[in-house]
């Protein structure tokens, strides 16, 4: 399998080797999106294309947000969102897509949650799911990345 090259004077080229090499960076999308509903049904769906980092306002501490459909064409394995609270004082719900599951150590404690299960990120903090599976009763891996102490 050829060796994928990425870079600024000649973009996409393919080279003796294996791997891939990002001589350029990796520029990651940016998605603002506003918390809405008090379930899973009403919350706000993450958009697929809009960018892998989500930072979410919200009102009040019943709003949550939705990740996309784990049986959707342009998901694959290991996609990647953090999704970040951006509110000073409301805890946002994040719920997977309607009859998927989220895993992990999101919530405080490891495991599965039951399917439809919403996790809550505390005010200020961050969540970064993963697809693990992508099927109509898929799965996220979801956790909390340790925050450094003020």
């Amino acid at each position: 399998m050829p060796k994928i090259v990425v870079t600024n004077d000649k973009g996409l080229v393919q080279q003796a080797g294996a791997g891939v090499n990002l001589s350029t960076g990796v520029a990651v999308g940016l998605q603002s999106i506003t918390a809405t509903g008090a379930n899973q049904a009403a919350a706000a769906l993450i958009d697929i294309t809009g960018g892998s980092i989500v930072s979410v306002t919200l009102t009040n501490n019943d709003q949550g947000v939705r990740l996309p459909d784990l049986s959707g064409s342009s998901l694959s394995l290991g996609q990647k969102f953090i999704i970040y609270n951006s509110h000073a004082a409301h805890p946002l719900k994040v719920y997977p897509f309607s009859g998927q599951t989220l895993i992990g150590t999101a919530g405080g404690g490891g495991g599965a949650l039951a399917a439809d299960a919403a996790v809550d990120i505390a005010a200020g903090a961050s969540l970064e799911c993963y697809a693990m599976s992508v099927s109509s009763s898929g799965s996220w891996l979801a956790f909390e990345p340790a925050r450094a102490a003020n």
